[in-house]
């Protein structure tokens, strides 16, 4: 899942803010927020062990919107902050966001068709080919809700690019959110609580709703999961002290924990959602957020030791990358995968990850790569899918036992 790999702060009395590379002014006093990726080193752990199947993580799929939560979180505190100092700029804003986020992402991409393209069969690789060309124009969401339906069938679980319809939300957000921090501005302020937390109202009601009547589209599409980013955001813009008592903040950041791992081991596939249970693990995201623990309480000792950071730090280019190798590992088997392989496929993912962090990554978050460079990412995207779609997918041969 898409996500700011770090925020460093200083105090509000004019030094600044780094997130993601760029400098904003901040309200709040704050360091390096190690906990921060300690946070999304448990979200993308629960995904990837739902994922994989492991006995009494059938909830794993809540990580996803504890790294919605910490988005909202860091992107909304930089956009209203940014506004507050009148210092915003759109265009700045997309163009950190495609250097953040497309690398990675197109990379990943081409060598999944490409794989696909020699591993599916022609029905089946048809069917992918609509998910990876609207991945350009954030759209995978749209096209992966109308045709893979729910997240558990057969269909969609043999689907390599089904993940990246989280990575649609998450971009659909940013094009808009900004856009509406700008026009909130214009009406009188840049940090209009209300107006977010009645949009956010608005959202999760619809979730509920939608999630009795068109569970598929509630669970893919933006207007079921925007009350969820909108959550990281207030929180972020209300600029709230945490608690003076650390006895507090621990209590507060271990009740987020529970609340967390309760959604992932009491959720399953028949829970309605996002709805109302997506409260548990937003809720407990923010909650942990909110009380900015340190390696002196249990959460943070859990949060900030070097092993969940550098999970944290790799959990962009892990995400993107254990789904394609998990789903084409198993299509070409076409059989249940032993525990052995699976321990495989897992080393292969972390690996890769971490070769994506260091080489495609960190490179592409300075301001050095310039448009040129993502226009050239792009044009290679779209002749790898040509190129797959042209060819197709070879024959059964190439799986075992054939």
């Amino acid at each position: 899942m898409e996500d700011i790999a770090h925020i460093r702060s200083r105090s509000a009395d004019g030094r600044s803010t780094e997130i993601n590379g760029h400098a904003a002014t901040t309200t709040r006093s704050s360091d390096y927020r190690v906990d921060i990726d300690g946070l999304r080193a448990i979200a993308i752990l629960s995904v990837i062990l739902y994922h994989f199947k492991v006995p009494g993580f059938a909830g794993g799929f809540v990580g996803v919107d504890v790294f919605f939560v910490i988005s909202g979180f860091l992107i909304g505190g930089h956009v209203a902050s940014s506004l507050e100092a009148n210092r915003f700029s759109l265009l700045g804003f997309y163009a950190r966001r495609i250097r953040r986020i497309f690398p990675a992402l197109f990379c990943t991409l081409a060598l999944t068709v490409v794989a696909a393209s020699v591993i599916l069969f022609p029905p089946d690789l048809v069917r992918q080919l609509p998910i990876a060309a609207w991945v350009p124009v954030f759209a995978a969401n749209l096209p992966i809700a109308k045709t893979l339906g729910g997240y558990s069938g057969s269909f969609a679980q043999a689907s390599p690019l089904l993940h990246l319809w989280s990575l649609a939300v998450e971009e659909q957000f940013y094009l808009l959110f900004p856009l509406a921090m700008l026009a909130i501005a214009r009406l009188g302020g840049n940090r209009n609580i209300p107006a977010l937390a009645a949009l956010a109202a608005l959202s999760f009601t619809a979730s509920v709703v939608l999630a009795r009547i068109e569970p598929v589209r509630s669970f893919y599409l933006l207007p079921g999961r925007v009350w969820e980013l909108l959550l990281g955001v207030l929180l972020a813009i209300a600029a709230a002290q945490p608690p003076r008592s650390r006895r507090v903040r621990d209590t507060l950041a271990l009740f987020g924990l529970v609340l967390i791992g309760f959604a992932i081991l009491a959720f399953d596939e028949a829970t309605p959602f996002p709805s109302e249970f997506a409260l548990a693990p937003c809720g407990g995201a923010a909650l942990i957020l909110y009380a900015r623990c340190d390696r002196r309480s249990l959460v943070g000792r859990l949060l900030v030791n070097p092993v969940s950071r550098q999970l944290g730090l790799w959990s962009y280019s892990l995400y993107l990358l254990h789904w394609p190798l998990l789903t084409l590992t198993r299509y070409y088997f076409d059989a249940p995968l032993s525990t052995g392989m699976l321990c495989l496929v897992l080393a292969a993912s972390i690996g890769l990850a971490a070769l994506s962090w260091r080489f495609i990554e960190q490179p592409f978050r300075r301001p050095a790569p310039s448009f040129p460079i993502v226009w050239g990412l792009l044009a290679a995207t779209a002749a790898v899918l040509l190129t797959g779609a042209a060819r197709g997918p070879a024959p059964r041969l190439h799986r075992l036992g054939a």
